[in-house]
């Protein structure tokens, strides 16, 4: 209706009825421009309306995208600092025993032993740590063996010492009797060698 409209005032305007073209574009077409026009405005004002609660949407969407990224990141750096801790004492807790074993080794303890088993460079270190206080403990067992036979020995001849020492008074004694005796023997040899001759 509205193309009709116009077609025909364009016709009344180019047989130069201006009046006329006036006349019929007040009666007809202003009003179903106006329509246009209103309906135009409403249907701004509708996706206006709509974009605007598209966008408070999208803001609330996006706060919300927000408030989910922080709490995975807060949850993410818990898990980080719990995993961190949880590490640090796989680490330093066989570190602390092993640090104890050898104080109680140092202390004179050689039984200790390490009972931390893993395939880890800790448990290669513990693995060690045990074998140089078994060898210790052996090497001290050897050393006591050894100034026992050393001890025993040294009573022996200390015992054969005093023996010898008695034995070698006793052949004084012997040879201090048979020098008197010879001594004698001679005296009586002689006086008798004076009397016969």
């Amino acid at each position: 209706a509205y193309d009709n409209g116009l077609s025909t005032i364009q016709d009344l305007a180019v047989q130069d009825n201006k009046d006329e073209a006036y006349s019929v574009y007040t009666e007809s077409l202003e009003k179903t421009r106006d329509n246009v026009a209103d309906s135009a405005k409403s249907l701004m004002m509708s996706m206006t309306k709509q974009a605007k609660d598209l966008n408070a949407l999208n803001q609330h969407e996006k706060q919300t995208a927000l408030y989910i990224m922080l709490g995975i990141f807060i949850i993410a750096l818990l898990l980080f600092a719990g995993l961190a801790i949880y590490i640090t004492r796989l680490i330093t807790q066989p570190i602390r025993s092993l640090q104890g074993w050898m104080k109680q080794s140092g202390d004179g303890d050689l039984t200790v032993r390490g009972d931390y088993v893993s395939k880890d460079e800790l448990g290669q270190l513990t693995t060690s740590f045990n074998t140089m206080t078994e060898q210790l403990h052996h090497v001290i067992i050897e050393m006591t063996d050894t100034s026992k036979h050393v001890a025993t020995a040294s009573d022996e001849l200390s015992t054969n010492a005093e023996a010898t020492t008695k034995a070698t008074e006793m052949v004084a004694v012997t040879m201090e009797e048979i020098a008197s005796g010879a001594g004698q023997q001679l005296n009586q040899v002689s006086g008798a060698s004076r009397k016969i001759g």
